[in-house]
């Protein structure tokens, strides 16, 4: 046998059938992107690179669609139009990539990506303006480390031309576009954190800008906007004093560019984010303010003259960083729209007459998405998919409809939902759910009554860190039972089923770490046997049943440093099932091939995965023609083909599937896969560029 490591040639098509989650949310923006009167929420997530669009229904329901997902880095994003058609489109720049970007929304149905800048330093916020005011939007980007705020002038066919407006400003943090003096030609506004200043950059009246410091020493300002205050001066400016605690306003005097300088609020723990409207609808301007040091999201309400009356929007401490100040409903108070960066999710505080009421703009993840398995759990004929998510404590199933997955919640009290196999348990011809809460130590069986409801019922509730399981008939009594493993009392066990009750059965006490479970009559004699992967006994262990569930415990492998999945086929087309698994910290997975007398000779398929874990294989008959492994430190999915001779072809077939973890055969016939991964909290569809047997056979590997 030989390994091979080669590239997958063509990409495979993902279809997020839940989740994933937006790690590292940092800004969101509202669009009507589809010109429908409803506004819509575009955001963007420093960590996964998705740029996600949440389409308002009208009634602030709103329906995920991923623009892009090569976005990482991104930090600062901006609305307007920029091609001028009547459709918004936006900019985003990338500071992990350099880059400077505009989406063109085309016809609300679709965008595309034009770069207009890279090799930037640092580019950490972007907005648009006329500079030069000949009917065309320009961008303006601040680069934190090239310590520099740049315009690119668009041109007529959508160039863009660079040109440096200021390079003596030191860490820019945030951008404003304002006239300031009124004189008809926008400025611009920039906070910097490391020269501590609040700059203005007054237009000449042309392409180019006069730049003044309007305060200094100011102790780390982040952000900066500009409002009337007063309602009957001039505009003013807002600031935040992130190493001060504080928000401070610069009073634009009667006389031309004078302003005087007063404190706002104090005690703000590192004040972030500031805006400035008029939020309740009295004539008197307010200021919302985000500060992560204490995690609150405030409004500072104007009552009179300068006087502001302090109110919590919310204090949970999730990781609120940007805001915009915004109406969604159309009661002319303005919401708050904002995200949750630690809970991965964008918000939008709604303004009631007596406080704020937060709204979820999109929750829909399986949060830690750890296991999964298919069915068809409503009997119309199409596979459905299910999922355990780990830190929901949830159990979830998807309908399959031509629109694409519907989810629907089966349970959210499975404490470290961990396990989910799907079988009709009770063979009535409905499909039902078995879980194992790592938390609660219970494993569960969710009994379909034949539409998709399910009912609870506790098969046991007392296996220390309740693992893997699944559903066999272990005595010969035609009645499937349910066998599983708990990883903390190194136990696997067996329950035969009486109606809704179950009976357990001790099979060993001594599997150290028992984790992974799976049943096959390894040995053609027309029972049951078991295969159990104990993670921290460094083994893979064969239970040979001797037809009356009374089982002979022999020692298939050891040695395999954290074995996670296990499965079994027939490798080498000899006829003898073999047994395959994945060794996590060895990065390795392993073929186990049957010899005479139960005995396994040890193949190593391959080394260089990083921590594999979840292992699944494709089949024609008995013989195994693809092994399928996700690896959650490499965010990858594998491919090993299985070829004449056992010769073992290995590829990546996708990248960045943070957490990957668990895998499921969807389509046996296609080849087409379903993942679970726990850091981005995705259940994704997974289907090749073509048939992976009639790609294996013809030799196009």
């Amino acid at each position: 046998m030989t390994v091979v490591s080669s590239a997958w040639a063509q990409p495979w098509q993902v279809t997020e059938v839940f989740g994933p989650s937006q790690n590292g949310l940092v800004e969101t923006k509202s669009i009507d992107f589809d010109l429908d009167g409803d506004l819509d929420v575009l955001a963007i997530s420093l960590n996964d690179g998705n740029i996600r669009l949440y389409e308002n229904d009208g009634d602030l329901n709103f329906k995920q669609t991923i623009i892009s997902r090569e976005a990482r880095g991104a930090i600062g994003l901006h609305v307007a139009h920029l091609n001028g058609d009547q459709y918004p489109d936006f900019a985003v720049v990338s500071a992990a990539a350099g880059i400077a970007g505009v989406f063109y929304n085309q016809n609300g149905e679709q965008f595309q990506l034009q770069i207009v800048a890279n090799r930037l330093k640092a580019p950490i916020d972007v907005v648009t303006t006329d500079i030069n005011r000949d009917g065309l939007n320009d961008l303006v980007v601040a680069s934190f480390q090239g310590n520099s705020i740049d315009a690119y002038i668009q041109q007529n066919g959508g160039l863009f031309v660079h040109q440096q407006l200021l390079d003596g400003i030191v860490n820019p943090r945030e951008l404003f576009v304002v006239d300031l003096n009124n004189d008809g030609w926008n400025d611009i506004l920039a906070a910097s954190s490391g020269d501590n200043s609040i700059w203005w950059l007054k237009s000449n009246q042309d392409e180019t800008f006069a730049a003044t410091k309007l305060a200094k020493d100011e102790n780390e300002p982040l952000s900066v906007t500009a409002c009337q205050l007063d309602g009957q001066r001039g505009l003013d400016v807002v600031y935040s004093s992130s190493g001060n605690n504080a928000v401070y306003a610069l009073l634009q005097e009667p006389e031309p560019e004078k302003f005087e300088r007063i404190v706002i609020g104090q005690n703000f723990a590192r004040s972030r984010q500031v805006g400035c409207a008029d939020i309740n609808n009295d004539n008197l301007m307010d200021i919302a303010l985000t500060s992560t040091g204490d995690g609150i999201l405030r409004e500072l309400r104007q009552v009179d003259n300068f006087e502001f009356s302090e109110i919590t929007v919310s204090n949970v401490n999730d990781g609120i960083v940007s805001l915009e100040l915004v109406d969604f409903d159309g009661d002319k108070r303005l919401e708050i729209l904002t995200e949750a960066f630690f809970e991965k999710k964008p918000l939008i505080f709604l303004n009631q007459l007596d406080g704020y009421e937060p709204l979820e703009v999109f929750n829909a993840f399986p949060d830690g998405a750890y296991g999964v398995d298919v069915g068809d759990f409503n009997a119309d004929g199409i596979l459905d998919v299910t999922s355990v998510s780990l830190r929901d404590n949830a159990v979830r199933w998807y309908e399959k409809t031509p629109q694409g997955f519907t989810s629907h919640l089966v349970s959210d009290n499975v404490e470290g939902a961990r396990g989910v196999v799907a079988v009709d348990l009770d063979q009535n011809g409905s499909v039902d759910l078995l879980s194992s809460g790592a938390f609660d130590d219970t494993f569960r069986w969710h009994r379909n009554d034949g539409n998709g409801n399910f009912e609870e019922i506790v098969i046991f509730d007392n296996a220390n860190n309740a693992a893997g399981l699944t559903a066999t008939d272990v005595n010969g009594d035609k009645v499937l039972d349910v066998v599983t493993t708990s990883t903390l009392d190194d136990t696997v066990r067996w329950f035969s089923r009486q109606g809704e009750s179950f009976t357990e059965h001790i099979i060993d006490t001594e599997a150290d770490g028992a984790f992974a479970v799976e049943s096959v009559d390894i040995d053609g004699d027309q029972d049951q046997d078991l295969l159990v992967a104990n993670f921290i006994g460094n083994s893979i262990v064969l239970y040979e049943n001797d037809g009356a569930a009374q089982f002979t415990k022999r020692i298939i492998s050891e040695n395999k440093t954290k074995p996670f999945s296990i499965a079994w086929g027939d490798m080498d087309g000899d006829g003898d099932l073999d047994v395959i698994s994945s060794a996590s910290s060895d990065n390795a997975v392993w073929w186990h091939e049957q010899q005479a007398n139960l005995t396994f000779t040890d193949h190593l398929i391959s080394d260089s995965i990083d921590k594999p874990q979840g292992l699944v294989v494709q089949k024609q008959g008995r013989s195994v023609i693809n092994i399928f492994i996700s690896a959650g430190v490499s965010n990858a999915i594998f491919r090993a083909g299985v070829g004449e001779n056992a010769q073992i072809t290995v590829t990546q077939i996708l990248e960045n599937v943070r957490g990957a973890i668990d895998l499921a055969v969807y389509d046996n016939n296609e080849g087409q896969l379903v993942a679970a991964s726990s850091l981005d909290d995705a259940v994704r569809l997974l289907v090749p560029p073509a048939p992976l047997d009639l790609i294996f056979r013809n030799g196009f590997d």
